[in-house]
């Protein structure tokens, strides 16, 4: 930016692109364009698609920052994060709308989406749930999710986490204990773990209960399927031995 003196008051030049609107409705939008002049620009640009994807919100960042987010997708994952998609109930919306460049403390929520500038998107962010560490995922098979996300057994395993910046408040607040709360803490401390490992194992025969029924279930529908084709099967067989017949007396009755 170059500044010079003009009646005694500066004067900002910028250099401008002429064609930066045109480049960035192609980045945006994409597509062939009819009109030669417009296609000769985005040709010399090599901007020959949309360049604008739509991607979950990560798992790590719900309720967190939408500046935190632009931070880490910018940083680390090379997107550049325009604005949010948010479904009906992200808020207190009834309706989806889109939120452009909103402020760097909008609170982000499961049900919005988020639009980014990008060549490719990675797999891995183009699922709903996926993680910012590099901490081993365990997937679990959708049918037996489905069980686990229902009321009763889903609260189970849900964790309950505790804000970093909480936990240090609260750990700054703890007073000395004596030795007689120590032992009582210990003993507590193993009683909800024996707790733990109790809950644990009833939701893992929960899980394998709903997931027998389930096999029992499928079993039982293989079972009517084959008496059914058998059934069918033997239908067939008698209604061709009677054309058979049929055919046999009628070839017989011209012989005669």
């Amino acid at each position: 930016m170059k500044e010079t003196q003009f009646q005694i008051q500066p004067l900002y030049i910028v250099p401008v692109n002429p064609h930066i609107l045109t480049i960035l409705q192609q980045i945006l939008t994409g597509g062939k364009q009819q009109n030669t002049v417009i296609r000769a620009i985005c040709e010399s640009s090599r901007l020959q698609q949309s360049n604008l994807w739509q991607i979950p919100v990560p798992e790590d960042f719900f309720n967190e920052t939408f500046g935190q987010l632009f931070e880490y997708l910018a940083l680390k994952r090379n997107l550049i994060p325009l604005g949010l998609y948010r479904l009906p109930n992200a808020m207190d919306n009834t309706k989806a709308y889109t939120f452009t460049n909103p402020p760097k403390d909008t609170r982000l929520t499961h049900r919005d989406k988020v639009f980014v500038l990008a060549h490719e998107i990675p797999n891995d962010l183009l699922t709903d749930n996926f993680k910012t560490d590099d901490e081993d995922v365990i997937k679990i098979p959708k049918p037996i999710q489905k069980i686990i996300d229902k009321p009763g057994i889903k609260s189970i395993f849900d964790d309950k986490k505790i804000d970093s910046s909480h936990r240090k408040t609260y750990q700054n607040q703890i007073k000395p204990k004596t030795e007689l709360q120590q032992q009582l803490e210990t003993g507590k401390s193993k009683a909800n773990l024996d707790l733990e490992n109790l809950n644990s194992a009833s939701a893992t025969y929960l899980i394998l209960e709903q997931v027998n029924k389930q096999i029992g279930k499928i079993q039982d529908e293989m079972d009517q399927l084959k008496e059914n084709i058998d059934k069918q099967n033997d239908e067939i067989l008698q209604k061709v031995k009677t054309a058979l017949r049929q055919e046999l007396a009628t070839l017989t009755q011209y012989e005669n």
